[in-house]
């Protein structure tokens, strides 16, 4: 049976850790409004933001003042997001300050469900409390996970609900002879309906769901097996029925039933994330100990972590035949559900540097395995060598900390903040201003377009060759070798300026765009790039 005395060391490592996360997510409301507004939203997560608040100002899900209806959003917490702007008056900045307190109380719930799952599913270790409170508190502070929890987007609720999913999936012998009633059944489906409104890509975790019930009960005999299959169609099918609103919004407003996000996809995009892959998936074995962008890339490094998943793999297969099957399905659950994010996500979606984001899902399954191996390692090595066992809690704790201040220390400035001022600077509020990347631009400044067609369906329409195009198809239609009738729709719209990174500069040659827009900032050293339409008005224009 678990110990109930933990010692006192891992009361102490587990209370600084946890302290370290708390301030790392609460520090930045003391910094001023500079700090606040730059240090935790990411460019996505603003672009959520702006959808909420046009939510709750009654323009519906839309971008660029209410005027372009999008669903190239994850709508549950989105809607949470509208609810507090609702509740500060649409208030840009107070609005921040509630995503921002709500983000803390999803995470301070994660440790909390975390801690619990682990107390269940290793009630029997020798050492069960002490990995539970361990676990909860590496979980919580991780500087791989806190930002991710903190991004203004789904991804701090996503890991709460999904903490939920897992325990509630997690059956002990006890429970497994038990059938689910019916009434439990739909109260299970009701959750997997709403993981999926919390994030879509949840279809992987709710097909791991149904394969892992479907298995705990295998070794039961046919009649129980059949019983679990009948749970599993309650549940799967409530789920879809859940799910099924959002569903049939996309394909009736937007004509398909994956979000505009997703469609934006482009085809050279296949398999470019493979390359990080095995990086990022260390990354979350270790808990906390991150690989630089620089590196991950590195031929030897991937090679290298190529060779610890491998590693990791022979573990598993060894704890996977020594293990119960409650252990044994939790393991099952967990290897579905990392084989389909990263299968998907290296295969099949391009932004290398979202891949973190995507893979955090599997940051509790992870840490199970590894703070098992861990604990396993030190009762081999020796419990009694409590000096060696101090150093070691002592190097973490210093390890996480100094993480979590270069992170504190690094989220200023934005790096979308130099778009920001320019446009705040320089133009008028009733100009239209369009950018590939309009999710921090489009909270600040509301006349803003988006034109990477992953918020607008006009820009996706033009970017695939399907609209705004001249009745006869000439080189100006044509980018790359595809056709692409983006710089048209630009020309035809009523947008006055383009205003981003650097890299738009390098449409300085594109017709028609050309002959209607003059480049006026090419600026490297602020990766600012800035495009006004000939004739259109400036603020110091306006001033005058």
């Amino acid at each position: 049976m678990t110990p109930r005395r933990i010692p006192n060391a891992v009361f102490v490592f587990s209370g600084l850790l946890l302290l370290i996360g708390l301030i790392a997510r609460l520090l930045p409301l003391f910094g001023g409004v500079d700090r606040i507004m730059q240090q935790f939203p990411s460019e996505d997560g603003y672009l959520m933001l702006t959808i909420a608040r046009n939510l709750a100002l009654g323009f519906g899900m839309s971008t660029a003042e209410g005027t372009i209806p999008t669903n190239g959003t994850q709508p549950f917490v989105t809607f949470i997001w509208a609810l507090g702007y609702l509740a500060v008056g649409a208030d840009k900045f107070y609005g921040v300050i509630v995503s921002h307190l709500v983000q803390f109380v999803a995470s301070c719930l994660f440790a909390l469900v975390v801690y619990r799952l682990f107390l269940k599913v290793f009630k029997t270790h020798l050492y069960g409390n002490q990995i539970a409170i361990i676990g909860a508190a590496l979980l919580f502070a991780s500087p791989q996970l806190l930002p991710h929890s903190m991004n203004f987007l789904e991804t701090g609720v996503y890991a709460l609900v999904i903490a939920v999913v897992i325990s509630t999936f997690y059956e002990t012998d006890a429970d497994a002879g038990n059938l689910w009633s019916y009434k439990k059944s739909i109260a299970v489906g009701l959750l997997l309906g709403l993981l999926f409104w919390v994030r879509i890509d949840s279809v992987f975790i709710i097909f791991a769901a149904c394969v892992s019930y479907l298995y705990r009960g295998a070794h039961l005999g046919a009649a129980h097996l059949r019983e679990r299959f009948v749970r599993t169609l309650v549940f799967g099918t409530t789920s879809v029925i859940v799910a099924s609103p959002w569903l049939i919004s996309n394909y009736l407003n937007f004509g398909s039933f994956m979000p505009i996000s997703g469609q934006a996809q482009d085809a050279k995009s296949f398999a470019q994330n493979l390359v990080v892959i095995p990086s990022t998936l260390v990354e979350y074995l270790s808990i906390i100990v991150p690989i630089p962008q620089s590196l991950q890339q590195q031929p030897a490094v991937v090679a290298f972590c190529c060779l610890l998943i491998a590693l990791a793999i022979v573990l598993w297969v060894m704890m996977f035949r020594k293990l119960n099957r409650g252990h044994r399905t939790l393991m099952i659950f967990g290897a579905i559900v990392a084989f389909c994010f990263a299968f998907y996500y290296g295969i099949f979606f391009g932004a290398k540097h979202f891949v973190a984001r995507y893979l955090s899902v599997l940051a509790v399954f992870f840490a199970m395995f590894t703070i098992t191996i861990a604990f396993h390692i030190w009762s081999m090595v020796g419990r009694a060598k409590l000096p060696s066992a101090s150093i070691a809690g002592l190097v973490v704790v210093l390890l996480v900390a100094g993480l979590n201040v270069r992170i504190y220390f690094t989220g200023m400035p934005h790096e979308h903040i130099q778009v920001i001022n320019w446009v705040e600077q320089n133009v008028p509020d009733d100009q239209w201003v369009a950018a590939i990347q309009t999710g921090t631009l489009g909270y600040f400044h509301d006349r803003t377009k988006n034109l990477d067609g992953k918020v607008n369906p006009d820009a996706l329409a033009a970017k695939k060759g399907r609209a705004f195009c001249p009745e006869v198809d000439d080189e100006t239609v044509f980018i790359n070798g595809k056709k692409n009738c983006l710089m048209h729709y630009i020309v035809q719209s009523d947008i006055a300026y383009l205003a981003d990174w650097q890299g738009i500069t390098g449409w300085s040659e594109y017709e028609p765009l050309k002959s209607n827009f003059e480049l006026v900032v090419n600026d490297s050293k602020s990766n600012l790039g800035v495009y006004r339409r000939y004739g259109a008005k400036t603020k110091a224009m306006v001033e005058k």
